[in-house]
């Protein structure tokens, strides 16, 4: 028996995502409707100009090189948004010219994918170059971010033995006894459950949901410390979604991970050791490949790090 090899034009840019559209039996990039994470870098000879684009863009949902058809073109969380627009105050501040870290130049911004590719590479931008694209996210609808940032209310002290503790896994069992103080407070300040949720709904986040510490405390409170119940009430995947459901299992990855980490005996009066949390996708954590996770687990960082700065200052 002799195979025929055929050559294929390539759609995606990283091969694994390229290769994914193929066994998906896809031939082009063709739905309005699938949007990616996409880092992205200004360039330092387009500082500050294509900063402040960049930042109007954000603010109108559209890129003006974006041609007629699709709205909108371009989102990014709150804490995204804030950080470009603290970066164009310090700038108009500076009593002289300033050159950026790399790192200051870099975005996580999201886009329809039929904009991000072009002859299978990266399209060229005004504004900036893209860096990454991370796979279609299941389910995306762009949504409306707060307009003031979250102010934190710690429920440690400010003393300077404080360390954050950041996890990204599946199966956080986030209304676990050894994840509270002693006065059976929730150590949890945040905890972002990952899977799409209401596209009208206004979050910090554009995809999933982000719980605060009094979110937790009122549902462990309403539902009498029973962390079933809580699940089946915050955590139960929406119609359509993947039937994965960690937190109904006995034993989960993540609880475990956490434990390790920082968990606590009740009866121990854990202090400044606030938890930032971030459950990933059940879709992406049952695909076994793991082709699509790293994406979720860029934001999750990038999350985790604006909810550590935001609690030491």
């Amino acid at each position: 028996m002799t195979g025929t090899w055929i050559l294929q034009s390539r759609l995606r840019v990283d091969p694994y995502l390229n290769w994914l559209s193929r066994e998906a039996g896809s031939t082009k990039i063709a739905s309005e409707e699938h949007w990616c994470l996409v880092r992205i870098e200004v360039p330092e000879s387009l500082v500050p100009d294509s900063l402040e684009t960049l930042a109007a863009a954000l603010a109108s949902r559209r890129l003006p090189e974006d041609g007629s058809g699709i709205e909108p073109t371009i989102v990014a969380s709150s804490n995204e948004i804030d950080r470009l627009e603290n970066l164009i105050d310090a700038l108009k501040q500076a009593s002289g010219p300033t050159v950026l870290p790399v790192t200051d130049r870099q975005f996580y911004v999201y886009r329809p994918e039929t904009l991000l590719y072009e002859d299978g590479r990266f399209r060229t931008s005004d504004l900036f170059v893209i860096l990454q694209a991370g796979p279609p996210i299941s389910g995306f609808k762009p949504r409306q971010t707060r307009s003031t940032p979250r102010v934190l209310s710690p429920l440690m002290s400010t003393a300077d033995d404080r360390v954050a503790i950041g996890i990204i896994d599946d199966g956080i069992a986030f209304a676990h006894e050894r994840f509270r103080a002693k006065s059976g407070q929730t150590r949890i300040e945040f905890m972002w459950l990952q899977d799409v949720g209401k596209a009208d709904e206004i979050s910090d986040v554009m995809i999933g949901s982000v719980l605060t510490r009094s979110d937790i405390q009122k549902q462990l409170n309403s539902h009498r410390g029973s962390e079933s119940d809580l699940y089946e009430a915050l955590a139960k995947p929406a119609s359509g979604q993947h039937p994965h459901r960690p937190l109904a299992l006995r034993r989960s990855h993540g609880t475990f991970c956490l434990d390790v980490a920082t968990g606590a005996d009740p009866g121990q009066n854990v202090r400044n050791r606030p938890i930032f949390a971030v459950q990933l996708p059940a879709d992406v954590v049952a695909y076994s490949s793991g082709a699509g996770v790293a994406s979720y687990v860029l934001q999750g960082v990038r999350q985790i790090i604006d909810w550590a700065d935001a609690y030491a200052s």
